[in-house]
């Protein structure tokens, strides 16, 4: 249908900075989706509000997953921060010699 939009759908990202890893599920009504992220938040809560965090936890919607990931990126990046700044600074070098 011309001029409709997208369905929406909810996206429950999580993000442990420790082990650098992101993950996340996606839910296409939202009472299943605010379900999952209370669930989500009672098994990690020491991770999330205990005395050192390390877990993020959020739940977002969005028409597309790309949507999401361009609102989000941080949740969808590979590595960790020694990984990201070694790609960087591989790619500065190439671009130097070019």
């Amino acid at each position: 249908m011309e001029g409709s939009k997208a369905a929406m759908c909810w996206f429950l990202l999580f993000h442990d900075r420790q082990a650098s890893k992101s993950w996340h599920s996606t839910f296409d009504n939202a009472e299943s989706a605010a379900a999952a992220y209370d669930e989500a938040e009672r098994s990690y809560a020491e991770l999330i509000f205990g005395h050192a965090p390390r877990m993020e936890i959020v739940l977002v919607a969005g028409e597309t997953l790309d949507e999401v990931k361009r609102g989000y990126p941080r949740y969808f990046r590979s590595g960790g921060r020694s990984d990201r700044r070694r790609l960087l600074m591989q790619q500065t070098r190439s671009l130097a010699h070019t």
